[in-house]
């Protein structure tokens, strides 16, 4: 977009907003965990289906104009998608909006395009911002001077934009906006976190030590079909976090009303159209039930609590589960298994080998599916050879993504009921 005459007053940079923002289509991207994209990318078209009614969309419906980059998924829609995004993306980490794009092979080039772009309409007008430099194969390559030059711009714009006293980098306080600046072969893109740390669900979680990140469970319950399920099962359970996010899918809960936005306090942004947004999601399918057991007492009370009393979260073995009769008692006619089984010393401490632990769950769960329904099932599991060639489980899909600097399988599968 080009620049506007800067605005001086509230009421001058609502009228510019409204202007000039609000009904252009824009640069967004979304970025994730890398082996997750075309997740995201679903979710962007159910987010775009579900504002169709309002807003011009119909190539994003049909999943044209998306770039899929490694974690990145970027497409150009109205400014007002980005409310239906915060509202339906559940998997990714970073939704940010581009407000420039320009030449920058010398300093006083960068300078100058930045000093255009009307930065007091996406900054508050004073607080802290983070800004993140990043630059490839171009002349500029210092990082720190970027910065300054970045900072100077957008204080001539009448932008107060205080370093923060604890910069832990981009994506540290998820109520601070983040300005990313990333140059390539001397052109230079800008970016405006509308906001950052979108696995949180919003304020009071807790956790256990093996807390699953949400983004990640979201993305095997989208995978593995939780959307369809009427009875999940995780005999994994830890802090419930797997359960609550296939709970969620599973009954098309937005997902922005507890979301930090880092842009909340900046002209840009307007609350009442996010909460339009979530009015689409007001007629909710009825929800699965919900069974979590896990060994570790402190974990399970953790999960209860998160859960609620419809959920039947209890301290219990895995490996005495049993599968038909859960799927008996609730009348189930597509139960589907969720799992992050631990691995490793911690698992081996607490009670037998991962690989047979899970082996032997693996083998209940397909005499189950013989006897009854078949059963759907997604895995987290660095080890695909545990289901392999297990009889009755029928994996149908595997990838590969990091957890915790770990290499896990993302499988998903069926069993041959």
């Amino acid at each position: 977009m080009s620049a506007a005459p800067p605005a001086t007053t509230p009421a001058a940079l609502a009228r510019a907003v409204k202007r000039r923002v609000w009904p252009a289509s824009w640069p967004l991207r979304l970025r994730s965990a890398p082996g997750l994209e075309d997740v995201v990318a679903a979710e962007v078209r159910r987010a775009a289906d579900r504002a169709a009614a309002d807003l011009d969309v119909a190539a994003l419906r049909q999943g044209d104009g998306l770039h899929v980059t490694s974690g990145s998924v970027a497409f150009t829609a109205p400014f007002d998608l980005t409310y239906a995004l915060l509202a339906e993306v559940r998997t990714a980490d970073v939704l940010s909006v581009r407000v420039g794009e320009h030449a920058a092979a010398t300093t006083a080039m960068a300078y100058d395009h930045l000093a255009r772009i009307p930065w007091a309409w996406w900054l508050p007008a004073r607080g802290p911002v983070r800004c993140a430099v990043r630059s490839r194969r171009s002349h500029l390559r210092d990082a720190a001077g970027l910065e300054r030059t970045l900072r100077r711009a957008v204080r001539g714009a009448g932008v107060a934009a205080e370093v923060p006293r604890d910069d832990r980098g981009a994506g540290g306080a998820e109520d601070v906006p983040t300005v990313r600046l990333e140059l390539h072969r001397d052109r230079a893109a800008v970016w405006v976190d509308v906001a950052h740390g979108l696995h949180r669900r919003g304020a009071g979680k807790r956790s256990t030590a093996t807390t699953l990140r949400e983004t990640t469970a979201a993305a095997l319950a989208h995978l593995a079909g939780a959307a369809d399920a009427d009875l999940i099962i995780d005999p994994f359970c830890g802090s419930g976090t797997l359960l609550q996010e296939a709970s969620a899918i599973a009954t098309q809960r937005p997902v922005a009303a507890g979301r930090p936005v880092a842009l909340r306090t900046a002209p840009v942004w307007n609350e009442g159209r996010l909460r339009h947004a979530l009015r689409r999601f007001e007629v909710a399918p009825a929800a699965p039930a919900l069974v979590g057991r896990d060994v570790d007492a402190a974990a399970a009370d953790v999960a209860a609590a998160a859960l609620g009393e419809g959920a039947d979260v209890a301290v219990g073995d895995a490996r005495t589960l049993d599968f038909a009769a859960l799927a008996a008692a609730h009348g189930a006619r597509r139960p589907l298994l969720l799992a992050n089984p631990p691995y490793g010393r911690r698992a081996a401490a607490r009670g037998g080998a991962p690989d047979a632990v899970l082996g032997a769950v693996l083998d209940a769960l397909a005499q189950a599916g013989a006897a009854g329904p078949a059963w759907r099932w997604g895995l987290l599991y660095p080890r695909p050879a545990v289901w392999a060639e297990r009889p009755g489980v029928g994996e149908e899909a595997v990838r590969r993504i990091r957890i915790r600097g770990l290499s896990v399988a993302l499988a998903t599968g069926r069993t041959n009921g």
